[in-house]
């Protein structure tokens, strides 16, 4: 696997190019809260950039807003993802990055 990340064309891009109806600059926007706001990049462009799995995502997700939101939660959550990917190491490299 090449280790580069990979750029990615802009999501409103791809969903007009899909005949969908421009709900606007979807990246200018967070629905329930602003907690994402806090950095210059959103948790879903990383996760695009450098083609994470799902439960990794949900990682950098929770671990980027984990002190503007839910606290102790959120990193409960990241446990909880991190175990899982440790548990299903072998199939979620085999799946997504191979």
């Amino acid at each position: 696997m090449n280790d580069t990340p990979v750029a990615m064309p802009c999501l409103g891009d791809y969903y007009k190019s899909l005949g969908c109806e421009d709900q606007g600059d979807v990246m200018a926007r967070q629905v329930g809260g602003d907690h994402y706001h806090k950095g210059a990049i959103q948790p879903w462009t990383i996760g695009l950039e450098w083609g994470l799995d799902p439960w990794s995502m949900n990682v950098v997700k929770y671990i980027l807003r984990f002190p503007y939101k839910n606290g102790v939660e959120d990193l409960e959550k990241i446990k909880h993802y991190v175990e899982f990917l440790i548990e299903n190491y072998d199939t979620i490299k085999n799946e997504y990055y191979e």
